[in-house]
Parts: structure tokens; C-alpha cells; sequence
């Protein structure tokens, strides 16, 4: 994951990873722009970086879809981004809302080896504060099922 920086990067694949579990697989470049309130031609601008990363598909005037590589990037993103949220809630006691925005503001920042140890310390939780579903990281997450597995025989 190394190759793709910045937030503003990490915000695109998050959204369109967004607007794909809300059943929108291709979005509009006019509907990417409403959800960050900016001009058409600036999200033209990121989507066609985006598409030379090979992170997404982008067709003028047709749309954007994120591709296999954008995917796995955005669904490493919003795993952060939603243990976070967990983390925030649970031992400082932040309301939904404050630990999202929280969250959104170092979550891209956050090491792979810290997310797990955040997951490990929060009992590789299945879902966000918001109740959306937090990705699971087979290296961090099997041995939940491996205890689960143990228990119960």
C-alpha cells in the first residue's frame, strides 16, 4: 500500500468503496463532486491519477469504478478508519459522530501492524460504531476464529 499517498487518495477510494456497497457499482463524476463538495473538474483531475495507478476505471462522461487494487486499498482504509471509531468510542468515551471525524483524520496514517494491534485489543469487533461492517485482515483476524474453533470442541 506503500505507492498510494495522501488523504485526499485515500478519501476517493473510500468514497467510491462507499457508493459500491450502496449497490452503485459505476458513479458519476457529478455525484463524486457533490459528496466533497467540489467542482467537477477537480475530481476529473484526481480520477484520472487514480485510473493511471490502476486503482480505478475511468470512462469520460461515463463514470468511475474502483478496480480490484482500489478496493483492497479502500477496504484497508475503512478498516482503520472504523476500529478507530471503535477504539474512540469505547476507551475515551467519544459520541458517533466526534470519533468519525476523528478517525478521518489520521486513519490513512495508522501502520498495518497498529490497526491489528487495535483490533487484537478490541476483540476483532464485526461491526463500526455506525454499524457498518469492519473488513477483516486474515493474518490479524484468524486466531478469533481458531479461539471461537477451540471453545467450542
Amino acid at each position: 500500500m506503500n505507492e498510494v499517498k495522501g488523504k485526499r487518495v485515500y478519501d476517493y477510494l473510500r468514497v467510491l468503496l462507499e457508493f459500491e456497497t450502496e449497490g452503485k457499482s459505476v458513479v458519476k463524476t457529478l455525484e463524486i463532486a457533490r459528496r466533497f463538495s467540489l467542482h467537477p473538474s477537480t475530481v476529473t483531475e484526481m480520477l484520472k491519477k487514480l485510473s493511471k495507478k490502476k486503482y480505478i476505471e475511468y470512462v469520460p462522461y461515463r463514470g468511475v469504478k474502483l478496480t480490484e487494487k482500489g478496493k483492497n486499498v479502500a477496504k484497508t482504509i475503512l478498516r482503520k478508519h472504523r476500529l478507530l471509531e471503535i477504539f474512540l468510542v469505547k476507551v475515551f468515551g467519544y459520541d458517533m459522530d466526534e470519533a468519525c471525524n476523528e478517525a478521518a483524520s489520521f486513519d490513512f496514517l495508522l501502520s498495518d501492524k497498529l490497526t491489528d494491534k487495535i483490533c487484537s485489543f478490541l476483540n476483532h469487533p464485526e461491526v463500526c460504531p455506525h454499524g457498518r461492517p469492519v473488513f477483516k485482515n486474515a493474518k490479524c483476524c484468524h486466531s478469533k476464529a481458531g479461539i471461537i474453533k477451540k471453545s467450542i470442541e
